[in-house]
C-alpha cells in the first residue's frame, strides 16, 4: 500500500517512477533519463497516479484517482507539465448528487522521538464551531494519508461524516514516503511507539475548540485491528471506543510476511510475550467491539476468540460480531462490508453519540 511503481524503459534510456515531490498525500509520475541529474516531473493532476509507460517512453497511461473521483484513465504523451486526457468515466448515475465532503490534510509533532506525523481530516458539512464533536480514527493503517479514492472504507468514512462524526487518518511509523527512519521506526516495536503517533494527533486535535477530547473513536482491520486492540489495551482512556476488526492479537499466529517486524520466539523471546494481547487483557475499561469472519484466511480466527474468552474469565464487557463465511478480506464483499460497517457505526453511535 502506498509503495512506489518503478517502470525501466529501455527504449527511452529512462526510468519512469511514482514520487512524493508535490507532497505526502500525492503521487506523481516522473522521468529520469540517461544523463539526467534530476527527474521531471510529468503529471500536474492532483491526486494519485498508477502509471503505464509506452515501450518508447513517448505515450502514458495513468489510473488516477482523488479524495472524491474513483479511479480513472488518463492518456497522453509522456512529457512534462502535459495534461493529459480522462478517457473514463467510472461512477454511475447519481453520483455526483452524493454530499462527499473533501479531506483537508494537517500535520502534527510527535514529541516523543520527534517525528512529523501527518493526517487526514474529514469533518463534517457546516460543523458548528461553538460546540464540542466526537473523532473517530480510522481506518487506522500505515499510508492511508493519500489524496485518492477510499474504496468501501471510504465509503464508510463519508456516512460516518454525514452522521456528525470527524474522522481522521494518520500515517503511523512503517507507512512509506517519509523516509527510512520513519519507514522502520516500528519494526520490534507494532503497537508501541505507533500509537505515540496516534496519541499525537489526539492531543493536536483536543486543542481545538470544536473537538470533544473525552470522545474519541478508533477502528482498524488487520494490523489496524490490531492498532485498534491495543490502543485500547495498552493505553486505557486514550479512546473511549474502539472497533478491532480481523486482529492481529497473537505473534505466533503472524505469516512469513511479517517476520520482518517480529523476527521469531527463538531470537526474540521478548517481543513475543510483551506484544500478546493476552498478557494486556486486564486493562481494558473502554468500549471494544471485535469484527472477525470464522473462515479468515490470513488471522485466524481462533487468536481473537483466544482474547475474548481471557476477558470472559477477567469479567471485562466487551462486543463481538462474526459472520460464518467471511474471511479477512471482508469488506471487500459488498454483504458482508454492509453488514460489519453498519454494527461500526452502531458501536460508535452508542458510546460517543455525536
Amino acid at each position: 500500500r502506498g509503495a512506489p511503481i518503478v517502470q525501466v524503459v529501455a527504449g527511452a534510456k529512462a526510468v519512469f517512477f511514482t514520487g512524493t515531490g508535490r507532497g505526502p498525500a500525492e503521487r506523481h509520475v516522473y522521468r529520469l533519463g540517461e544523463g539526467d541529474s534530476t527527474p521531471t516531473l510529468l503529471t500536474t493532476l492532483a491526486g494519485v497516479h498508477a502509471p503505464v509507460v509506452s515501450p518508447d517512453g513517448r505515450a502514458l497511461a495513468s489510473v488516477w484517482s482523488d479524495d472524491l473521483t474513483p479511479p480513472e484513465l488518463l492518456v497522453g504523451t509522456a512529457s512534462a507539465g502535459a495534461a493529459l486526457e480522462r478517457v473514463t468515466t467510472s461512477p454511475p448515475a447519481g453520483f455526483e448528487r452524493y454530499p462527499w465532503v473533501r479531506p483537508r490534510y494537517q500535520t502534527f509533532l510527535n514529541a516523543v522521538d520527534g517525528f512529523a506525523v501527518h493526517a487526514r481530516i474529514l469533518e463534517p458539512p457546516g460543523l458548528d464551531r461553538t460546540t464540542r464533536h466526537p473523532v473517530i480514527f480510522g481506518p487506522v493503517y500505515s499510508n492511508t494519508v493519500r489524496n485518492r479514492w477510499g474504496s468501501a472504507n471510504g465509503t464508510l468514512q463519508q456516512l460516518l461524516v454525514q452522521r456528525g462524526f470527524i474522522v481522521v487518518q494518520v500515517d503511523v511509523r512503517g507507512s512509506v514516503g517519509y523516509g527510512r527512519a520513519f519507514r522502520e521506526a516500528f519494526l520490534m516495536d507494532y503497537g508501541g511507539k505507533d500509537l505515540d503517533d496516534l496519541a499525537a494527533v489526539a492531543e493536536g486535535l483536543a486543542a481545538l475548540p470544536y473537538v470533544d477530547r473525552a470522545r474519541m473513536g478508533i477502528y482498524g482491520s488487520s494490523y489496524g485491528g490490531l492498532l485498534s486492540a491495543y490502543a485500547l489495551l495498552k493505553r486505557p482512556g486514550m479512546f473511549a471506543a474502539g472497533v478491532a476488526a480481523a486482529p492481529a492479537l497473537d505473534p505466533y499466529a503472524f505469516g512469513p510476511d511479517d517476520v520482518a517486524i517480529t523476527r521469531s520466539p527463538e531470537t526474540h523471546p521478548d517481543a513475543f510475550i510483551r506484544n500478546s494481547a493476552m498478557e494486556l487483557g486486564a486493562n481494558l475499561q473502554d468500549h471494544l467491539l471485535f469484527i472477525h469472519g470464522m473462515m479468515d484466511d490470513v488471522v485466524p480466527f481462533r487468536t481473537t476468540m483466544q482474547l475474548a474468552e481471557r476477558l470472559m474469565l477477567l469479567g471485562k464487557d466487551f462486543d463481538l460480531t462474526t459472520a460464518p463465511a467471511a474471511t479477512h478480506a471482508w469488506s471487500s464483499r459488498e454483504h458482508y462490508a454492509v453488514y460489519f460497517f453498519r454494527k461500526i457505526v452502531q458501536h460508535f453511535e452508542r458510546y460517543l453519540a455525536p
